[in-house]
């Protein structure tokens, strides 16, 4: 695929301190990529977003857009939607649709206007005003008036943030569905995991002003880069133990067991320290499970269950369960692990 978006060691401090909130920020972005930014709050990533939008001016570093370093020639084809919404209250929705179109073809304006009416389910809205609207049509109205133009890029930061799971669930996957079929690029700032896995292309993981990882969605949660990205991107038990190799096999003993696992960092050597990766989905609930831990705590997440399992000299080992599983407080329970899904980690 072709690049897009090139960001080169990109650098952002505010203090006399010089302590960084950005620090060689390098990645890249290519058509028709959906790229989502995560991290923990205060990382950098607004920041960063308001930086390749040319809303904030970095210290150092360059921002490459079509393998140009100029970006005044390429003003139209960025669209930026920030945290908060933007809307004129004094406007009405048709209106704020239009506020940053550059057509001057009236006809041309207004069809553009009424295709993104359309493509955001806004009919019968276009003469309200936003204090006459819903929070979700708000935000339909906002994503309308960053895609009027067409750009190339759209660049996103915690749009979704006050909207409730459902409504957030329902616009994202409209817009998402909008991105694609209309090839356009897009950088989303979100706190929201779920958001990021299941609609991203690629994902940057931010921490402490550098980027922790870069890769796809399913290998950031698969095969994180460290113990910090595997403990951000969702729950997980890291076991600790020394590694030892016979004939090219990799293995480590821990407090639970001895495991042989063939996914690993491939810096790690005969000797040395590291974390076992075990994600509670790689354990299996059976009758006949290798390993009997007593239940601790059982949290309900909606389609599963988590559960803490007290096991040998392990206090919170977490395990997923179904609904149909029987599992009860303070009760014992068995459970496999499925090697293929873990991995080791370099400490």
């Amino acid at each position: 695929m072709k690049e897009l978006l090139t960001i080169r060691n990109i650098r952002k401090s505010f203090d006399h301190k010089s302590i960084a909130a950005l620090e060689d920020i390098s990645f890249s972005l290519c058509e028709d990529e959906v790229v989502s930014i995560i991290g923990p709050s205060g990382t950098g990533k607004s920041t960063l977003v308001k930086i390749i939008a040319q809303l904030l001016e970095q210290d150092s570093g360059e921002i490459l857009y079509k393998s140009k370093s100029d970006l005044s020639n390429f003003k139209d084809e960025f669209s930026y939607v920030p945290q908060e919404l933007s809307l004129d209250n004094s406007l009405t929705v048709y209106e704020n649709i239009g506020t940053n179109l550059n057509e001057e073809n009236e006809e041309k304006r207004h069809h553009r206007i009424r295709d993104m009416i359309e493509v955001f389910g806004l009919q019968y809205k276009d003469h309200k005003y936003p204090t006459e609207l819903s929070t979700g049509q708000k935000s339909r109205v906002e994503m309308a008036k960053a895609l009027v133009s067409s750009p190339e890029l759209l660049i996103l930061d915690e749009p979704f943030a006050n909207l409730d799971r459902s409504l957030r669930d329902e616009i994202k996957s409209e817009l998402v569905e909008i991105l694609k079929e209309r090839k356009i690029s897009a950088l989303i700032v979100t706190h929201n995991l779920e958001d990021a896995f299941s609609h991203s292309d690629k994902i940057l993981v931010l921490g402490d002003g550098i980027i922790k990882q870069f890769s796809n969605a399913r290998d950031v949660y698969t095969h994180p880069a460290d113990a910090w990205v595997a403990k951000f991107t969702g729950p997980v038990n890291l076991m600790a133990g020394t590694v030892k190799t016979s004939n090219g096999n990799f293995s480590q003993t821990n407090k639970l067991d001895t495991f042989e696992v063939s996914c690993f960092d491939e810096s790690i050597k005969d000797g040395d320290f590291s974390y076992m990766l075990i994600r509670p989905e790689a354990c299996r609930i059976s009758s006949e499970g290798k390993y009997k831990g007593k239940v601790k705590k059982i949290i309900h997440l909606g389609a599963f269950y988590e559960v803490w399992v007290q096991i040998g000299g392990i206090e919170k080992f977490k395990i997923s369960a179904s609904l149909s599983d029987k599992i009860e407080m303070n009760r014992a329970v068995k459970f496999d692990i499925l090697l293929d899904q873990c991995q080791l980690l370099r400490i």
